[in-house]
């Protein structure tokens, strides 16, 4: 092949080869893009640190004795199957100091929305991943899911 015939195989594949390159630098532009816009949805969940459920804000004072001891007893009926109070884990995590690490509203919607929470929230996904059991609904009332958050509270509060 003389070198004309080169020159003339030669232009056409090099700008083939760089519109090659800029589709796929597009691509992956759009792909960055996507995957940003993706991560802001999770970063957006995570840094509320709300979760996902029906609780969105809770008022918090004093440490209610009264209402932590209900607590105790529903988590020794409901909850020591999987749970400690301790750093111990179990099936579960073990909850101390869960109320140092987590926004009394992301605790109380993990109690009664675990399953959604474990799907879309990205906390609760790490510990689903980390713990490979899903946390079960407990059917909790409102005032359940209190009196559990201030017995962790008050457990947290005696370390």
């Amino acid at each position: 092949m003389d070198l004309i015939a080169m020159k003339k195989l030669f232009i056409p594949l090099f700008f083939l080869n760089g519109l090659v390159i800029t589709m796929l630098s597009c691509q992956n532009q759009n792909q960055n893009e996507r995957d940003q816009t993706s991560s802001n949805a999770s970063a957006s969940i995570e840094d509320s640190g709300k979760g996902i459920g029906r609780f969105t804000t809770v008022e918090l004072g004093e440490i209610q004795p009264e209402m932590a001891e209900k607590g105790k007893a529903l988590f020794t009926s409901r909850c020591v199957v999987c749970h400690t109070v301790k750093t111990e884990r179990l099936i579960g995590p073990g909850l101390a100091g869960v109320t140092e690490r987590r926004d009394p509203v992301w605790i109380m919607n993990m109690m009664v929305n675990s399953q959604e929470m474990g799907e879309k929230d990205p906390i609760a996904k790490k510990l689903l991943a980390e713990y490979a059991v899903p946390m079960p609904d407990q059917n909790l009332t409102d005032e359940e899911v209190r009196q559990l958050l201030e017995y962790l509270r008050q457990n947290d509060s005696q370390r």
